[in-house]
């Protein structure tokens, strides 16, 4: 592994390309439901989809594939364009991008939950909605049968509101990749993790077990991969600094640290005083690493 010691049980790789038959399978359920309210199951069961109010959020999978959105109208590429709405002929300009984050990502999730504007700096989370809701709070319309909004913990379900372990078991269950999952999920810091780990007085000493999460790696291999991404415990830190990372401390929102310039996991996810690492494997898998409850 770049920047440590060996590690043959990782195989580094960003993103899980999704099996096929999964999304295919999926998006037929969807398209062929159409504008229909709800899906019945084979056992007879109806399954609702969507709730009456046109200000819920929509399905993502099923606003991709039913209402003439194409990924990268709206703000799947704000991180990227800082444009909150893109021209359909420019979208070629990103094909860089799509197969990240949209045919993995974006396309890929079959549920309404609100995700990141921004990739970065916290710019809130959105959601497609009905054109019919007059409620957009800054979002705007994108067709004559979809706009997109703002949402708000008090109405909304959003994926901030999880913390690390149901993220990570929420991403694991909908096949999405958790290393970029959790950027736009919760708010990510501009410093990297090795100049403020020892603010949270984190170090690698109360890793004890590895092998509910990496079965087959060591304690010892994974301590080798975190340790040159990790900082001195008595590293000094500017008052501009404390300031920045004590708000973090007191928000109670998990943020996410870089550790590699190329942005790249392994991740850091704080929680409070709790710290979390996404480790890049072929499915990326969340370690506690410092003050962890057991």
């Amino acid at each position: 592994a770049r920047g440590g010691a060996a590690f043959p049980s990782f195989t580094v790789l960003y993103a899980r390309r999704p099996i096929r038959g999964e999304r295919t399978m999926a998006r037929r359920m969807l398209v062929a439901g159409g504008a229909l309210a709800t899906l019945r199951s084979a056992a007879g069961v109806v399954l609702k989809v969507r709730d009456e109010d046109p200000c819920a959020c929509r399905n993502w999978m099923d606003t991709y594939a039913t209402t003439g959105v194409k990924c990268g109208m709206t703000n799947e590429y704000y991180f990227a364009t800082r444009q909150h709405a893109l021209p359909e002929y420019s979208l070629g300009d990103f094909n860089g991008l799509k197969d990240e984050f949209c045919l993995r990502f974006f396309e890929a999730i079959n549920d309404d939950y609100c995700i990141n504007v921004n990739m970065g700096v916290d710019r809130g989370q959105w959601c497609f909605v009905d054109a019919a809701c007059p409620s957009l709070a800054g979002g705007d319309k994108v067709n004559g049968q979809v706009s997109w909004k703002m949402c708000s913990p008090e109405k909304d379900r959003m994926l901030r509101q999880y913390d690390p372990p149901a993220l990570a078991k929420l991403a694991t269950e909908q096949h999405l990749e958790l290393g970029l999952m959790n950027k736009m999920s919760y708010p990510l810091s501009g410093y990297k993790w090795k100049y403020v780990s020892g603010f949270w007085g984190a170090t690698l000493d109360e890793l004890t077990s590895v092998q509910d999460v990496l079965p087959g790696a060591t304690v010892d291999q994974v301590k080798d991969f975190l340790r040159p991404r990790w900082g001195k415990r008595d590293r000094d830190i500017d008052d501009e600094m404390k300031k920045d990372l004590l708000s973090i401390f007191n928000s109670g929102v998990p943020t996410t640290f870089d550790t590699a310039k190329d942005n790249h996991p392994p991740h850091v996810i704080v929680h409070g005083k709790t710290v979390y690492v996404v480790i890049p494997n072929y499915k990326p898998s969340l370690l506690c690493v410092f003050g962890c409850q057991h």
